[in-house]
């Protein structure tokens, strides 16, 4: 297994190291092996797939750059997005745990890709089964985030969707270090996350410029009032970390 060579791909590794930090885990050897499991990146251009429909990936892929999407294409050829995923995530962690044919994980800008092969990480779980409790964080707090979505697209107005989607983005930026108040998302990546045509996404966002929630400076979505934003959308940030009692839950590894 090779490292990963570059100043982004260590700034990558470091955010999931800090997530698995967030989530109780914080056995330095064992975070070094894994980081150290990664294998040598690979390059994917907008619009391809990272991981296609039907495919059975050997690893699981970690985005070192750039933004993705977990997605699905139904039978009417209408994409719907259920996450969108941004440097140190794992972009397909369900495949691993419960392959699903249905799915796949496109790469939304240029993205930079990782990967840990599965019996790498079968491996490396035997050894320190403190990880396997790790994954099952992360797959849980992603869980929650697409259980967020359903709520989102089922029980919200056009423009509490929109607005809720956009303080989702921001915060989970902002948490990786990345303090731009621009969402790197078309309003058609909007429209097929929200659930609504990019005819009615657009409306959305003229209207929320109207309000003085997002810029009239730029065609690219920025964020002008992040308070008024959360305010229009009743966004409650919890559901995008994880619950106190397991962050203050620590993972003991046999070493410590």
């Amino acid at each position: 297994m090779g490292n990963v060579a570059g100043a982004a791909d260590a700034g990558a590794l470091s955010l999931l190291r800090r997530k698995l930090a967030s989530l109780g885990f914080h056995g330095e050897y064992e975070l070094r092996c894994l980081q150290d499991g990664v294998a040598p990146r690979r390059s994917v251009l907008p619009g391809k797939d990272i991981v296609g429909a039907g495919d059975g990936p050997a690893h699981v892929t970690v985005l070192l750059t750039g933004v993705a999407c977990l997605y699905q294409t139904l039978e009417s050829g209408e994409r719907q997005i259920y996450a969108f995923y941004y440097a140190g995530d794992f972009c397909d962690l369900h495949a691993y745990v419960a392959p699903e044919r249905d799915l796949a994980v496109g790469a939304l800008t240029d993205c930079t890709l990782g990967c840990i092969p599965y019996k790498d990480l079968d491996q490396a779980i035997k050894r320190h089964p403190e990880l396997a409790i790790a994954w099952w964080r992360v797959a849980m707090l992603e869980a929650r985030g697409i259980r967020e979505r359903l709520l989102n697209v089922s029980r919200r107005s056009a423009l509490e969707r929109v607005a809720h989607l956009l303080c989702e983005q921001l915060h989970r930026r902002k948490a990786i270090g990345i303090d731009s108040q621009v969402i790197p998302l078309t309003q058609i990546e909007l429209a097929d996350a929200v659930g609504l045509s990019a005819v009615h996404v657009n409306r959305i966002v003229q209207e929320l410029r109207n309000l003085g929630a997002l810029s009239r400076k730029c065609r690219a979505i920025e964020v002008a009032n992040p308070q008024l934003l959360q305010e229009l959308a009743g966004f409650d940030a919890k559901y995008l970390t994880a619950p106190e009692m397991l962050a203050q839950w620590e993972v003991k590894t046999s070493s410590e």
